[in-house]
């Protein structure tokens, strides 16, 4: 079994906390304020509102000393109030039913985003970035679960289970943990949660700096579900080539494309909504850039103050635990209703997609709504941020000199490396068929045979040695295939 959690917290983030917050409307400033331990506070949204604040005071901490130039500012900045006379910047906790209704789907499956203000003369506010509670909180309830051994390894043990386990913390939060017990303390949780909004307020402040406006999110195709199958495709093969990009492609993939040299379609409408779509695609691909390179500076200043080893190496393991979590939970939840809706026969069984997909080529066809205009796959993404906080540390020319010594955590960090690096391939093996030109063949049930990744091949017993992931009788999976296929196929003869 893979060990997922992490060593007792021993309190990295007070380094930082030489500047506090008031306790007004959450404005930060240079007052004090202790934090509590609230043990309940995912019961419902409302304690934990309460309970995230502190943490998102020591994120904006964090930027501000890194010297992030959005949360640096002399003005300061907010957190749930867009009324504030000092104040440039406001961060909001927002539920996704209180959006409108036609920008709910996007919002659920996003993290943070910065939304549009109307000028008021009462308020200084000129931004706001608001965060999704709900996602939020299903990453704090996973993160809690990694802390109760069993339980986490029952409920991983292969990509249903997990996808069913985020449909119960969606719905029952408070009763999977009551479940679960993990244990873990408040302020072990609310470190994780600090430095995870590092991460995605950095992001959003390349956004302002840049002055583009988008979200973090793994965003799908909704605004043209009904469009051409043409304009379908390519964003599909948008999706597709930038895994070559980033270096993830297969022996028989075509020569790399630029993005500014990808296809277009003929349609005008189609055709502004797919040029428009590249540019904010490629701001996405920058702003997480920059917020892998602020971990990375975060991670590097930490041993600079002069932190242990062990908390140094914690604060990397944690990192890429972010990432990983960020990957499965948002990309099993955009896959969850393709597979109950097409895989539904398959349910419960390991490596099931491999199964699902050999059975019916024709299901290769209805994918494409998996894949965004916007945003490359969140799962490519975070391989990309892991790669970049990796390259930033100097851990991919040695690792050795950038971390002399071991510890658990390290080991922690390199299994969800694993992970993100394995499901990866998911989406780039969905994608293939329709970009390799292969659709006439998946149309007519032709033979096409792909193994997919699964967590059956890491966190259970059931993977392959050299590739994670990957079933470790990858040539019987291959062989039922081939011969169900032929076996459809002359039932069809006759």
């Amino acid at each position: 079994m893979i060990y997922l959690a992490h060593m007792a917290c021993l309190g990295i983030i007070v380094m930082w906390t030489c500047l506090n917050v008031s306790e007004g409307q959450g404005r930060v400033n240079k007052q004090t304020k202790t934090r509590g331990n609230n043990a309940s506070a995912w019961k419902n949204k409302e304690s934990y509102l309460k309970f995230i604040v502190p943490s998102t005071i020591d994120a904006v901490h964090i930027l501000s000393e890194l010297g992030d130039p959005i949360f640096s500012s002399k003005e300061g900045v907010s957190i749930q109030s867009l009324q504030d006379n000092t104040a440039t910047l406001s961060i909001l906790f927002t539920s996704v039913d209180s959006y409108p209704e036609n920008m709910r789907q996007m919002f659920r499956y996003s993290y943070c985003q910065i939304i549009p203000l109307a000028k008021k003369p009462e308020s200084k506010i000129k931004h706001a970035i608001s965060c999704n509670l709900e996602n939020l909180r299903n990453f704090d309830t996973l993160i809690r679960l990694t802390h109760a051994v069993e339980f986490i390894n029952k409920n991983m043990r292969n990509d249903w289970a997990f996808m069913k386990l985020l449909s119960r913390i969606e719905r029952e939060p408070a009763k999977v943990l009551a479940e679960a017990k993990p244990n873990v303390e408040d302020d072990h949780i609310s470190e994780h949660l600090s430095y995870l909004l590092v991460f995605l307020l950095a992001h959003e402040s390349w956004h302002l700096q840049h002055t583009t406006t988008s979200s973090f999110a793994d965003s799908a195709n909704s605004e043209f579900e009904n469009s051409s199958s043409d304009l379908l495709s390519k964003i599909t093969c948008r999706n597709y080539d930038e895994f070559a990009r980033r270096g993830k492609k297969f022996e028989m993939a075509l020569d790399l494309i630029p993005l500014s040299e990808e296809g277009v379609t003929n349609d005008p409408t189609e055709l502004k909504y797919f040029v428009t779509t590249r540019a904010i695609w490629q701001q996405e691909i920058e702003a997480d850039k920059y917020a892998a390179s602020v971990m990375a500076r975060l991670i590097l200043t930490l041993r600079e103050r002069g932190l242990a080893e062990q908390y140094v190496q914690r604060a990397f393991s944690e990192t890429l635990q972010h990432f990983g979590i960020l990957a499965l939970s948002l990309w099993h939840s955009r896959l969850r209703p393709f597979a109950e809706r097409y895989c539904s026969k398959y349910a419960g069984e390991d490596f099931y997609l491999t199964r699902c997909m050999c059975k019916e080529k024709k299901k290769y066809s209805e994918v494409l709504s998996l894949f965004g205009a916007t945003h490359p796959p969140i799962v490519l993404r975070m391989y990309s941020a892991a790669n970049e906080l990796i390259h930033k540390l100097g851990i991919d020319k040695d690792v050795n000199k950038v971390f002399p010594g071991r510890s658990p955590d390290l080991v922690t960090a390199v299994n969800w490396f694993k992970i993100i690096d394995a499901i990866t391939d998911v989406p780039l093996k969905l994608s293939m068929p329709e970009c390799l030109r292969m659709p006439d063949v998946v149309a007519s049930g032709g033979n096409i045979v792909q193994i997919f990744p699964d967590l059956a091949g890491i966190v259970g017993d059931k993977g392959s040695a050299n590739y994670p992931g990957y079933p470790a009788d990858e040539g019987s999976f291959m062989s039922n295939c081939l011969s169900r296929s032929l076996t459809t196929k002359k039932a069809k003869q006759k």
